[in-house]
């Protein structure tokens, strides 16, 4: 985050302010999409002989929507522990669909990009925790709106 002009770092799940912004209320519009465009099922890691060292598979996944792979290279001096590692960690990003949520509702000036919002949309059955990742204030003729750029909070314990 930016404070007086300066980044400063803090845990997101520590700067959980949750502002509601509720359909109805003061929800003026959003956008969600999910995507497997970029969803890797399958990570490999081969050597520079060409030998696999590692390999992550989703199974459950790959079920549903078949092989998607991606073939990596590990440092030159990686040792085949850190390469099972490597591997693990590129799935766990990379194993996932992309998913995109926005929305524009009445501004909140206290809402910016690493806080964490409460969305509620009855229609879609959505209420759970979002972090802001990108936020634009808009004000106007005695109105602020605000659009934001949402990631799911995974990290976050939804109470209820």
């Amino acid at each position: 985050m930016s404070e007086k002009g300066k980044l400063k770092l803090i845990r997101r799940k520590e700067n959980i302010v949750q502002w509601v912004i509720e359909k109805g209320q003061n929800l003026i519009s959003y956008s969600y999409s999910n995507s497997i465009e970029n969803i890797k099922t399958r990570i490999k890691i081969i050597s520079k002989e060409g030998n696999v060292v590692s390999q992550k598979i989703n199974t459950d996944i790959e079920k549903k929507i078949g092989i998607f792979q991606e073939v990596g290279k590990p440092d030159e001096d990686a040792e085949k522990a850190k390469s099972v590692e490597l591997a693990a960690n590129l799935l766990k990003e990379k194993g996932s669909p992309d998913k995109n949520f926005d929305i524009e509702a009445l501004g909140i000036a206290e809402v910016y990009s690493g806080v964490g919002v409460f969305i509620i949309i009855k229609e879609i059955g959505m209420s759970k925790t979002f972090y802001v990742e990108e936020d634009n204030h808009t004000f106007s003729d005695n109105k602020h709106t605000m659009r934001l750029k949402l990631s799911f909070a995974g990290d976050i314990k939804e109470l209820g």
